[in-house]
């Protein structure tokens, strides 16, 4: 049904712990393949303990980063499936992911692009994935999980042959995730901010790279500037539940105002001023 594809980083310490909660809540999905890229301490490993594909070569920058750019073109010949979903390999999802993409499948845009706000949580062990942990999981982000802000964008679904081309992109590195929001509503096709229907959970840890940088300037500069980073916000359609019980798709007219031009310019004055520039 989807395929799943993520750049994970090693697999030591506690972020070998968190990336394998995300890979094995993944592989319980029906229906759906998983695709590793990258030559990262352990990850071999964890490929073949977990039970997924994995694809060492991957292009790199001269800092040694991987271009996420690089994934999102292989995957288009790689994936068995004609949905693919770019994850963050430290997010966990249930089976509301593959709800909400049955709903957009349903639906009658031919080619869109599913987003979603996720729910910072900490965890610092290995989870249980016996029976029940769905449950288990929804309560534990009840009480103590934090909804995260609509800049931060952890996963990215899409048809296969999505009609959009990345620049070169350096993975984990601000800008990329933003352009791809902005160009899908630049193009016209719908981005739906699908938060109410989507549990993504983000397990915590600390920043594993500045904010700003060498390798931020060369993100930014790819995407041709802070007017073309969106968030969110610019979402056209929202995914949300009907009175029915199932997900239903339905215009956000904020998400339309906020793209014109005159809050672009303000939103991309914020960016540049929170870039660091100066460090």
């Amino acid at each position: 049904m989807i395929t799943l594809f993520t750049i994970p980083k090693a697999f030591s310490g506690h972020s070998g712990v968190i990336q394998r909660n995300a890979i094995r809540s993944w592989t319980r999905l029906p229906g759906c393949e998983v695709i590793l890229f990258g030559e990262e301490v352990g990850l071999r490993e964890a490929a073949a303990e977990l039970g997924v594909r994995h694809v060492p070569a991957i292009q790199r920058n001269d800092h040694g980063t991987p271009m996420v750019s690089d994934a999102f073109e292989q995957i288009r010949r790689l994936a068995s499936t004609p949905l693919v979903a770019y994850v963050n390999t430290d997010i966990i999802f249930d089976d509301s992911l593959l709800v909400a993409v049955h709903a957009m499948q349903a639906s009658s845009q031919p080619a869109w692009l599913l987003v979603g706000q996720r729910h910072d949580l900490d965890i610092t062990q290995s989870m249980d994935f016996s029976d029940g942990w769905p449950e288990r999981l929804r309560s534990d982000v009840a009480r103590r999980g934090v909804l995260h802000g609509k800049a931060g964008i952890d996963y990215f679904v899409f048809a296969r042959e999505f009609p959009l081309k990345l620049p070169d992109f350096a993975v984990g590195r601000p800008g990329w995730d933003s352009w791809l929001i902005y160009m899908a509503r630049a193009r016209g096709l719908p981005l739906v901010d699908g938060s109410a229907c989507v549990l993504a959970v983000h397990q915590n840890h600390p920043p594993a790279y500045r904010p700003f940088g060498t390798e931020a300037r060369a993100n930014a500069s790819a995407a041709g500037g802070y007017y073309r980073m969106g968030t969110l916000r610019d979402a056209d359609w929202r995914l949300v539940w009907g009175k029915d019980g199932q997900p239903a798709l339905r215009p956000s007219y904020l998400g339309r105002l906020l793209f014109m031009p005159p809050a672009r310019m303000l939103l991309a004055a914020k960016r540049y001023a929170q870039a660091g520039y100066g460090h």
